[in-house]
């Protein structure tokens, strides 16, 4: 059986022309030898794998070469040849240029549309200071919650974190002053998180830390969406009441739509600002923990301290699990693994047409280049 045939194709084109009839007949050979023992699809894989080891060690010898070689800097007659062949031959040169140029350009647009799209900082000022902190069991390495005590040290001992909050999203069964029931999408957050937010509001105001101290009355910050389907729009909801999960919650603001952050949803309560929810020291915290990173501080630096205070907090005898903390971005938790596998795959077949697209103009340079090897 032979080997496929875009694998010979590519190799063909890649491999020096010299080298290129040995080295594909014995991939040849053992692809052959390895679809009569294994089976196709095996060896195929392998035929690939031992094709990239081929690509590969040409590359290493190639630039072991050119790094062991003297620099040189191009004489007067190189230029002045080389800019002769690029008159002379101005339709090799429009064609090296445009492919080069397209290759390149694909490349970097692809990269980035999808680093800005999965990776994108927030849509405000300082978005890209703003990550969560994810923490797993040391020993299952399942995802596993912080405890109310070491939220506490970290608050006060890492640096390089300046605001900690929480946020727990969900549905909510409101009532509303007319008596109708809905369910309506939207999140517990610590009204903290607001003062680091440039949103402003249509009416009333936002959530402000006396709403997140123990025993406050609760209040609700509602979207623009909500007010125009529920209230009419009315400009004197602020200070009306709805029953939300069993209790009374006064109206204090209108959120405008574009409000992207901190949830979707059309309705806000606050977390009580000091616990994130929980009820003793050692309670996991029932909360997403958000953190606004320092001036000048980076993700790196803020997981290695939060790890370790995380870590010391977890001595011997202190009844707590030890735990790996990570810190990613906020804008790419919607990321899933799936989805970074199958853009590193498409941004490797992208980078692959590239180097064929420069391996092609290079043979056409030589193939130009060599019929006018008597003035060179």
């Amino acid at each position: 059986m032979r080997a496929p045939r875009w694998l010979v194709a590519l190799l063909a084109r890649i491999l020096p022309s010299e080298r290129h009839d040995d080295l594909i007949g014995d991939l040849e050979e053992l692809h052959g030898r390895r679809a009569a023992r294994w089976g196709a699809g095996p060896a195929t894989l392998l035929s690939v794998g031992e094709a990239l080891l081929m690509v590969a060690g040409l590359v290493a010898r190639g630039t072991r070469r050119l790094l062991s070689a003297p620099p040189r800097l191009a004489s007067a007659v190189e230029v002045r040849l080389a800019l002769r062949l690029i008159r002379k031959q101005p339709i090799m040169t429009l064609t090296a240029v445009v492919a080069l140029g397209t290759g390149i350009g694909i490349v970097a647009g692809a990269y980035s549309v999808f680093h800005q799209g999965l990776y994108g900082d927030l849509p405000f000022p300082n978005g890209d200071r703003w990550v969560t902190l994810e923490s797993f069991d040391e020993g299952t390495g399942r995802r596993a919650s912080l405890e109310l005590e070491r939220i506490r040290r970290i608050r006060a001992g890492a640096s390089a974190v300046a605001y900690l909050a929480g946020t727990r999203t969900g549905d909510f069964n409101v009532v509303h002053p007319n008596g109708e029931v809905e369910r309506i999408q939207g999140a517990s957050v610590t009204p903290g998180t607001f003062r680091h937010l440039p949103y402003r509001p249509l009416l009333g105001r936002l959530l402000t830390a006396e709403d997140g101290a123990a025993g406050a009355a609760p209040v609700a910050l509602i979207r623009e969406s909500l007010w125009q389907r529920r209230f009419s729009a009315r400009p004197d909801v602020i200070g009306d009441a709805v029953t939300i999960a069993g209790s009374a919650h006064v109206i204090v603001g209108v959120l405008p739509d574009d409000a992207g952050y901190p949830a979707e949803g059309e309705l806000w309560l606050a977390l009580e600002e000091e616990t994130l929810g929980a009820a003793a020291e050692l309670d996991p915290v029932p909360s997403r923990l958000v953190a606004i990173l320092a001036e000048g501080a980076s993700p790196q630096q803020a997981e290695a301290q939060v790890q370790q205070i995380v870590r010391q907090a977890a001595s011997p005898g202190s009844g707590l699990t030890p735990l790996r903390i990570t810190v990613r971005p906020l804008a790419a938790i919607g990321v899933s693994p799936q989805i970074q596998v199958a853009v590193a795959v498409f941004m490797a077949v992208l980078i692959c047409v590239l180097m064929i697209i420069a391996a092609n103009v290079a043979n056409l340079v030589m193939a130009r280049t060599s019929r006018r090897m008597g003035e060179l």
